[in-house]
């Protein structure tokens, strides 16, 4: 299967990274994929169309080991297996907890700095998924709405839509 994803891409440089994020995270994939979906046939399918949305973005990636690779491959694997549990018609969904490096960018405009990045994580991880990982993409990976919309297989206007609410709801959480 490897073979089939290095034919999709062009330049060594990025089949070598590509190699390497295929051996560190397939196993780390499926079992996510087999968590949110409970079925071994359709996590392989799950961990094979996350690997494509991988390719696509694969210059979103610099570190392959790092914190911040491993919390986007976890994203795009969980919201591929949400996405397969739609168009299956199934209501099932599991839960997994984000990986944050201890890093954090401001995610809201007007959170003061008088919090420290603990603070903001303690905060972030009481948000519901959708909203944690719409700011996750948007602040801490910087992604565009283009590609969070396609990453997430939702609209532009939802992105937006979703950052907003996220702001709010960390906005609201801080100011408790």
């Amino acid at each position: 299967m490897l073979l089939y994803y290095l034919s999709l891409i062009d330049n060594e440089e990025d089949k070598s990274k590509f190699e390497k994020i295929y051996e560190e995270y397939r196993l780390l994939m499926k079992y996510i994929a087999l968590k949110v979906l409970g079925d071994d046939k359709n996590a392989e399918d799950v961990v094979h169309d996350a690997f494509v949305k991988i390719i696509k973005h694969l210059n979103q990636i610099e570190d392959v080991y790092s914190h911040k690779t491993r919390s986007f491959i976890v994203i795009i694997v969980k919201n591929t297996a949400i996405d397969y549990t739609r168009k299956e018609k199934k209501s099932r969904y599991v839960d997994i907890e984000k990986v944050y490096d201890t890093k954090v960018s401001s995610a809201a405009s007007n959170i003061t700095e008088e919090l420290s990045a603990k603070e903001i994580l303690s905060k972030l991880k009481q948000l519901p998924d959708k909203y944690r990982e719409i700011l996750e993409l948007k602040v801490y990976h910087q992604l565009s709405d283009k590609q969070t919309a396609d990453l997430l297989n939702i609209s532009h206007a939802a992105v937006r839509k979703r950052l907003q609410r996220a702001r709010e709801a960390l906005d609201a959480l801080i100011n408790e």
